[in-house]
């Protein structure tokens, strides 16, 4: 059996259920949407957000934070059979509000979309020394 590491606190638990009738019953010429798988890691120093966004190019990519949330919107354009259709890709991650947006950033490679939130300095952990 092979284990697939999957952070269900942010994944949408019928995107795989989904996937398995988008097989089953192709919906030939409709435009659809689907979540996005995220993996997330956290350390000392940052938060980091991996979502999967396979053929998905920068220029169909859009993030955007509001009030803790970070929503990720991304288009992919099919071509199966002739057939021209796009498929709409979103997810919404809470993130908190402990983060320094102003050194977040965010690189697309090999259809994996990684996102750094550094925590601000002020929100770090610390240890304090007993005398």
């Amino acid at each position: 059996m092979k284990l697939i590491k999957q952070d269900t606190c942010y994944n949408n638990p019928w995107t795989e259920l989904d996937r398995f009738f988008e097989q089953a019953f192709p919906t030939e010429g409709l435009d659809y949407t689907r979540a996005i798988p995220v993996y997330s890691y956290n350390t000392e120093d940052e938060k980091i957000l991996e979502l999967e966004l396979p053929g998905v190019r920068k220029n169909d990519l859009n993030l955007a934070f509001e009030k803790g949330i970070i929503e990720v919107n991304a288009t992919r354009k099919l071509n199966r059979n002739g057939d021209k259709k796009e498929l709409k890709l979103e997810q919404s991650i809470r993130v908190g509000t402990d983060i320094d947006f102003k050194k977040t950033a965010a690189t697309l490679e090999d259809g994996i979309l990684t996102i750094r939130l550094p925590r601000r300095e002020q929100d770090k952990p610390f240890s304090i020394s007993v005398n």
